[in-house]
């Protein structure tokens, strides 16, 4: 039904194509024509899936070569940052140890 409506095809349209094929092709020939028809179609959207896959998997790949360096100039001042406070809780703690003379 898609495919009518696809290519704008009405019944009549259809009616003159399947007469034009009977007469040109005869009637021994059409199902081996519509088979080789059927082949081409599927080697068609077998090839259109290939294709939008590779350009899938691309994009993917590229996105996430863009996104490591970005996560690592995130993580990057994150991993500073922690170091930092741990760096003053340590310090806090050798402080309070001192003050209260705790080993």
């Amino acid at each position: 039904m898609h495919i009518l409506l696809f290519f704008d095809v009405s019944g009549g349209e259809i009616l003159v194509i399947v007469l034009f094929a009977l007469i040109f092709f005869g009637s021994k020939n059409i199902p081996e024509l519509m088979r080789g028809l059927g082949r081409g179609i599927r080697e068609f959207k077998n090839a259109t899936n290939a294709i939008q896959r590779e350009i899938r998997e691309g994009a993917e790949q590229v996105q996430q070569e863009l996104k490591k360096p970005i996560d690592s100039q995130i993580s990057k001042p994150l991993d500073q940052q922690i170091e930092s406070f741990e760096k003053e809780v340590q310090k806090i703690e050798s402080d309070i140890n001192k003050d209260t003379n705790i080993n």
